[in-house]
């Protein structure tokens, strides 16, 4: 089965300023979007097809809401705490995510069904993907795996 490293997820109280930090130093970088069922935005800065995501939380009584999607979950309880930001999980790319699910379940490992999610992007265009997550018996949190829709 395919699987490719996507991108880094890092936490951020405000992916805005990521993005002229990155790009004052000459990276590109720029705004993504709004994840508005999950009440988070990001930014982006691109190395090639891979990336690194600034994720922040817009709207935080709707992010608290979105207790399905793990990513988001882990975001509102670490941003929740000043301190603790940063650089948090990988994301690996996946053209066939039903067998990647299929492998965990065989294998003992257990995940929380595959989620929909979908960015909205400052030009009004909708960027769709699905996403898988292994769950760790010791609470550890483990990659993400991401199918993209286009």
């Amino acid at each position: 089965m395919d699987l490719y490293f996507d991108h880094l997820v890092h936490f951020s109280q405000n992916p805005t300023v990521a993005v002229k930090d990155f790009q004052t130093e000459g990276l590109n970088a720029f705004p993504g979007g709004r994840h508005e069922k999950w009440g988070t935005y990001n930014s982006v800065c691109y190395f090639g097809l891979s990336y690194i995501e600034f994720l922040g939380i817009e709207d935080m009584n709707q992010a608290k809401r979105a207790i399905d999607n793990d990513l988001v979950r882990q975001a509102v309880q670490e941003l929740s705490l000043e301190s603790n930001r940063g650089m948090s999980r990988l994301a690996f790319r996946t053209n066939h995510l039903q067998k990647w699910a299929r492998h965990f379940e065989k294998t003992g490992v257990r995940v929380d069904g595959i989620h929909s999610g979908q960015r909205k992007k400052e030009d009004g265009s909708f960027i769709e993907w699905s996403m898988l997550f292994p769950k760790s018996q010791s609470g550890l949190e483990l990659p993400f795996f991401i199918e993209w829709q286009q």
